[in-house]
């Protein structure tokens, strides 16, 4: 036992030591060099979610990703999102947003089609939080 805790001890001592005594110091090393700041290109975010309208914004979607099947002409199930009286309805139950973002609870829109882009998403959520707004 007293040889294994001699060793033991011999060992730390050597590795204390040298470590104090730089033996294996990154002496030779290549220098650190500071960081260099990068200038970030600025990103314009084609999506302004800060001012959405109805004419501008919601109508143009739901007329490209809807009007499919549910416009006054076709109206699937029964349901027409040609107005904004007709839209209103739906955005006030919550079948509008629950649909588009695929909530388990409605059916998922664009029926067989990829879920709608995030900013389209958001665009809805602002406007149906904002009091769904005729402007």
């Amino acid at each position: 036992m007293k040889k294994v805790s001699f060793f033991l001890i011999y060992i730390r001592l050597t590795l204390f030591l040298i470590s104090i005594l730089g033996l294996f110091s990154c002496r030779d090393a290549a220098p650190i060099k500071p960081f260099k700041k990068i200038k970030h290109p600025v990103i314009i975010d084609k999506c302004d979610t800060f001012s959405v309208s109805f004419s501008k914004d919601i109508l143009p979607l739901i007329e490209k990703h809807c009007w499919e099947c549910h416009s006054a002409e076709i109206k699937t199930h029964g349901i027409a999102l040609d107005s904004y009286d007709n839209i209103v309805i739906f955005g006030q139950e919550g079948s509008l947003y629950g649909s588009i973002v695929h909530d388990w609870n409605y059916a998922s829109m664009p029926w067989q089609k990829p879920k709608l882009d995030t900013c389209s998403i958001t665009m809805v959520k602002k406007w149906i939080a904002a009091g769904m707004k005729n402007n």
